[in-house]
Order: structure tokens, then C-alpha cells, then sequence
């Protein structure tokens, strides 16, 4: 296996465990992000909706790397993804904690890149 399709299955590995910490404690996993809106009601529906998005991507990111698929379609959603939430925040970013605007272009923003990168590299 080459190196590409190791740190595809690195990539979408994180994808996946950001789900789970989604899913089991939405208020701390994404409460830094999106602010207390997520212990509760719809921030919290949101934010396992969410979970459920990057888990699949994730998912669809390993199994393509693990089994010689070609990757570049999901690794471009999983970058649409990632742009499109750190699109909304500065969109919306009045209305989230301080620190959520500049931390989501470097966290949102680095996996767009990580993502781009990786399709790009993939030999497919």
C-alpha cells in the first residue's frame, strides 16, 4: 500500500473518530465550535447530524484507501464538506464563541487542504 492511500486511511480515520465524540458527548465535542447551543435541543440534533455526515465520509475515505478504490470523489466531498463549515461559521460568526471563527478556518480549512492534497496525490 502506498503512502497516499496510508494517510488517506489516517484522514479519514480522524473523520471518524470526531463522529464518535460527536455522537456520545455532542456538548464537549463540538461545544467550542458551535457554543452551547449543543447541550441541548436542536444544537444537539444538529451536531449528531453532523456526526453522522463525517462518520460516512470517513468510512468512505478508509474503505476506499484500504481496498485500492479510487478516493478522489469521496476526498472531494469530505473537502466540500469542510469548506462549507467553515464557510457558515464566518458566515455566522457573531453569533459562536470567539474563538470558533479563527480556530474552524484552521481546523476546517487544514482538512479541506488535507483532503485536496490527498486527491491530488492519489494515483487514480
Amino acid at each position: 500500500m502506498d503512502i497516499t492511500r496510508k494517510l488517506a486511511i489516517t484522514f479519514g480515520a480522524s473523520r471518524i473518530a470526531y463522529a464518535v465524540a460527536l455522537l456520545v458527548a455532542p456538548g464537549r465535542a463540538a461545544g467550542p465550535w458551535l457554543g452551547s447551543s449543543v447541550e441541548k435541543g436542536g444544537g444537539r440534533v444538529a451536531a449528531r447530524a453532523l456526526a453522522v455526515r463525517d462518520g460516512a465520509l470517513g468510512a468512505g475515505v478508509v474503505t476506499a484507501a484500504a481496498t485500492g478504490k479510487p478516493m478522489r470523489p469521496v476526498l472531494a466531498a469530505c473537502a466540500v464538506s469542510d469548506l462549507v463549515d467553515m464557510t457558515a461559521t464566518l458566515i455566522d460568526r457573531g453569533a459562536l464563541p470567539n474563538r470558533s471563527a479563527p480556530a474552524t478556518v484552521v481546523v476546517a480549512g487544514g482538512a479541506a487542504a488535507a483532503g485536496v492534497a490527498l486527491a491530488a496525490a492519489s494515483s487514480e
